[in-house]
């Protein structure tokens, strides 16, 4: 890449992108309340499910010997997962930190 410095309409455009930066609105801060998180809570579930079951049927067209099975073990599977990702958002978020005490020398 070309320096800046050697290309005056590449160092024009950096002080212009700068400026706009500047002048933009500061970014708000994403929060995440209740019902946002429960809201997810219900597309991971159902995305565990419909996986789930997108990956049984392409095991059934792919090998038909193993059809119905595929799909019905791979609904179950994903219900499984849907549960527990459901179970693991809904678990208190615990923050670990590093024990920041220090020891007194003498």
């Amino acid at each position: 890449m070309a320096d800046p410095s050697k290309r005056p309409e590449l160092a024009d455009l950096t002080d212009r992108i700068k400026q706009a930066g500047s002048k933009a609105a500061p970014m708000q801060e994403y929060s995440e309340g209740p019902p946002t998180k429960l809201s997810n809570l219900g597309f991971d579930f159902m995305g565990a499910v419909l996986g789930g079951a997108l990956m049984g049927w392409i095991l059934d067209k792919a090998i038909p010997v193993v059809a119905p099975w595929a799909l019905i073990v791979s609904i179950f599977l994903g219900f499984a997962g849907g549960i527990l990702n459901v179970w693991r958002g809904l678990q208190p978020k615990t923050m670990t930190t590093k024990d920041t005490t220090t020891k007194e020398q003498g």
